[in-house]
């Protein structure tokens, strides 16, 4: 049994790149967000009820998250402005999955990256995560594998070393909690790069100064995901929740939403949609 699952605002942001290189107009967003999915989803041979999206829309407003008590410059360095503007499609595309049957979930309070963590663990069988975030590389396992959107290369425990340059995920965590990583705003140790870590690393973490693994301590407790569900245990509850609610898959209504959007390449092929979501073997 596979599962997929999708890092969707990974993908969304991917798609917003994609569509500003050809210029504003040229391409939908949202079609596009779309036709990679089924791209990723062909590759696989996966049913739409195994199919899960998480998205970063968090479904509690007034509390923070542990990542932004424990260091308040966590992803201080994103394009606000840029990001409302993408999260006007998300709406568009969350009602369109919902007529092919997939589920979209969502955190309480966590982030995407907690959400497919807590799936990974959660579901049976064989999982792929689809997603260019190399945070979720950790959850590579002997039953997960990442599909890397960025390289669009599958990564799993036999190539982990070739595709990473890290020997395993344990040297990986360890190696980027000393590092620190730019995309989220954390600040490693002072002049530290990969070969500085590996060097500290072989030497004993616990020799470094106080400091410097008070930095570390503090980001492996952001970086490891496992940690979502420690330090916000009600999550669970909400992705149970969501996890029971099943949507309906309809081709009348698939084809109604891509004519209220404009989907005009899609419904021109929408015979290969139906044959991927609605006669699906």
């Amino acid at each position: 049994m596979k599962q997929l699952l999708v890092d969707g605002n990974n993908i969304l942001y991917r798609t917003f790149w994609v569509a500003s290189l050809k210029g504003d107009g040229v391409i939908n967003p949202v079609g596009l967000f779309l036709l990679s999915l089924k791209k990723i989803i062909t590759q696989y041979n996966v049913p739409a009820s195994n199919i899960y999206i998480a998205w970063d829309r968090r479904l509690i407003k007034d509390k923070t998250n542990y990542r932004m008590l424990l260091y308040p410059e966590y992803k201080k360095n994103r394009d606000t402005s840029r990001r409302e503007e993408i999260y006007k499609c998300c709406d568009k595309i969350r009602s369109i999955l919902n007529t092919l049957g997939i589920k979209n979930m969502y955190p309480g309070v966590l982030e995407a990256d907690d959400v497919i963590y807590w799936l990974d663990q959660e579901l049976p069988g064989e999982k792929i995560v689809a997603s260019g975030d190399s945070d979720l590389f950790q959850l590579v396992s002997e039953t997960t594998v990442i599909y890397d959107l960025n390289k669009k290369k599958e990564l799993n425990m036999d190539n982990f070393y070739t595709a990473t340059g890290y020997s395993d995920v344990r040297e990986y965590l360890n190696i980027k909690s000393l590092v620190g990583d730019k995309s989220d705003n954390i600040t490693g140790v002072p002049k530290c790069g990969v070969k500085t870590a590996r060097k500290i690393l072989s030497n004993g973490i616990e020799n470094i100064s106080e400091s410097n693994l008070k930095i570390f301590t503090r980001n492996k407790k952001m970086i490891l995901l496992e940690n979502g569900m420690l330090e916000h245990p009600d999550e669970v509850a909400i992705y149970q929740h969501q996890l029971k609610t099943t949507p309906t898959a309809s081709l009348k209504h698939f084809k109604a939403a891509c004519k209220k959007f404009n989907l005009q390449n899609i419904i021109n092929n929408s015979h290969e949609w139906e044959d991927i979501f609605f006669n699906h073997n």
